[in-house]
């Protein structure tokens, strides 16, 4: 909290994996205890979830920190993709560039939350699945994210879907939130 309540930024996605690891997996991992599961893949996994919810939520916030002069992108990701702060400060809207740096940054996290659902989730305690499940709504926003272009103002990736709850039911029946699709492969 203290680095990003600062503007300090990240300067690398390596970064913000680091502030994932330690500012959400610390929410998992009271309930893997609660859930008396003390195994090192439910630990990967609750530190991969902890890493993508922290670039969701980097990459969800954009629309609402622009108008106010901050960027929580990493700053490799905006020297690479050649973004223009001032001038997306200034007028906040979607440009090519943004959205390259945007799919980069998402799809490190979607590739977290395969990870997880691939090698981590299979490996840990059946028990300890429903504090496993923090990772469905993270990966439901991604996939809304890629319909949407990677376009981060699209209006329908600030609203509330209702179809986590069903993804969320749905996974806990099946023990995974990867697709059946996903699954063959």
């Amino acid at each position: 909290r203290e680095k990003t309540g600062v503007n300090a930024g990240f300067e690398t996605i390596a970064d913000v994996e680091k502030y994932g690891e330690r500012a959400y997996a610390c929410l998992i991992h009271p309930h893997l205890e609660a859930l008396g599961v003390r195994d090192m893949h439910a630990d990967n996994a609750a530190r991969a979830i902890g890493v993508a919810s922290a670039i969701m939520n980097f990459s969800r916030s954009l629309p609402l920190l622009l108008p106010q002069k901050r960027c929580d992108l990493p700053r490799d990701l905006v020297e690479k993709h050649k973004i223009d702060l001032d001038a997306l400060y200034a007028d906040p809207r979607p440009k090519p560039e943004l959205r390259e740096a945007i799919y980069e940054f998402s799809t490190k996290g979607y590739t977290r939350l395969c990870g997880v659902a691939e090698i981590y989730v299979p490996n840990s305690p059946k028990q300890g699945f429903p504090a496993l499940l923090a990772a469905v709504p993270v990966k439901e926003w991604f996939e809304r994210l890629e319909r949407a272009d990677f376009d981060v103002f699209d209006k329908r990736l600030q609203r509330r879907s209702l179809r986590v709850l069903w993804q969320l039911w749905r996974a806990s029946r099946r023990g995974t939130w990867l697709d059946a699709s996903n699954l063959q492969k």
